[in-house]
């Protein structure tokens, strides 16, 4: 009935499937390829019914979707894929980075709903990956999904970038780590500023020098600056390797509360 040449025979078998949420291999392909082929009301009701399925096998279609020029079907194909939860994670964050921009923004938007480690992980590398744009859209995903995260689960996040600033400064993407950065900087407490010390070593590119003291100041949260981060600071502020370096040890100072001495 999907293939009959009578829309209303088509509609009302696209209807019953998603009553019924089929998961048999032939009603998927029928459902997948009228996707393709079907009549855009077709189309929005098929996205629908394969959203019931919860399949790992629609996703490539319902992907295939996000980057249709057609708003509704491509914002509907996001709801569904988001719906589907860490089923479409993987698939969704192979295809990021060769993706247009509107497509690549419900991509990012899929995988920050999602919040399962693999998701993260995507998010991470693609912060990290030198894309001009969707580095920092990925960023920005991850700084929003912590304000709405458990304990537990920003305590997770916060692993996983501390992990990555682990990693030797010649063996890290500079774009990885200024993520891990922006994420500390939004998820990490104030124990962690002594160790983000060390990042502003000269073994490290400018930006996530500059980045690594904005996180001394997300992590400090205006309080009071300890005697070692402060004496990590000053001197930047009195020999500093840039103007960039010592207007940022300056603007991180003057959002903390110094000791008396």
């Amino acid at each position: 009935l999907l293939e009959s040449p009578l829309p209303e025979q088509q509609m009302a078998a696209a209807i019953v499937l998603s009553e019924l949420r089929v998961k048999e291999s032939g009603a998927i392909k029928a459902l997948c390829a009228a996707l393709e082929t079907g009549s855009r009301p077709l189309r929005l009701l098929v996205l629908e019914t394969l959203g019931r399925t919860a399949s790992a096998a629609v996703v490539p279609s319902l992907l295939s979707m996000i980057e249709s020029s057609d708003d509704e079907i491509r914002e509907r194909a996001t709801r569904v894929l988001i719906e589907m939860g860490p089923v479409a994670v993987r698939q969704a964050a192979a295809r990021i980075l060769d993706a247009p921009p509107s497509a690549r923004r419900a991509l990012i938007m899929i995988l920050s709903r999602a919040r399962t480690s693999d998701s993260i992980k995507a998010l991470l590398t693609l912060a990290g990956a030198g894309h001009p744009e969707a580095s920092r859209e990925a960023s920005g995903a991850l700084v929003a999904m912590s304000h709405a995260m458990s304990r537990p689960e920003k305590a997770r996040l916060r692993a996983m970038a501390e992990k990555i600033l682990k990693t030797p400064p010649d063996k890290a993407p500079a774009g990885e780590l200024s993520a891990a950065l922006h994420l500390i900087s939004a998820v990490g407490q104030p124990g962690d500023a002594p160790r983000l010390l060390k990042i502003l070593s000269p073994n490290y590119p400018e930006m996530v020098r500059r980045d690594a003291l904005l996180a001394i100041a997300g992590v400090l949260k205006r309080g009071l600056v300890p005697h070692a981060v402060l004496a990590g600071i000053l001197p930047i502020i009195m020999e500093g390797p840039s103007p960039a370096l010592r207007s940022a040890s300056i603007e991180v100072l003057g959002t903390l509360k110094l000791p008396g001495s």
